[in-house]
């Protein structure tokens, strides 16, 4: 259970999910979903991501990410 804490945003999501990650935390795939889930979710992209909200999430998610496996 303590492992999987170190994945939990402040707001208590798991950054895994948001980014549908699995088990497959290598730096380039983290790289790759974020490029991928960023034009799926981007609010000029869609009409029903307007608003933006799982854009920010995703957005959050990878600057998580990033900062726990020192990706530059």
């Amino acid at each position: 259970m303590e492992a999987d804490r170190k994945f939990m945003l402040p707001s208590g999501e798991d950054t895994r999910k948001i980014m549908e990650l699995g088990n497959d935390l290598s730096t380039g795939n983290i790289r790759r979903m974020y490029l991928k889930l960023s034009l799926v979710y981007h609010p000029d992209k869609k009409e029903i991501h307007k608003d933006g909200t799982m854009f920010k999430k995703l957005k959050e998610s990878y600057e998580w990410l990033k900062k726990m496996y020192g990706m530059a």
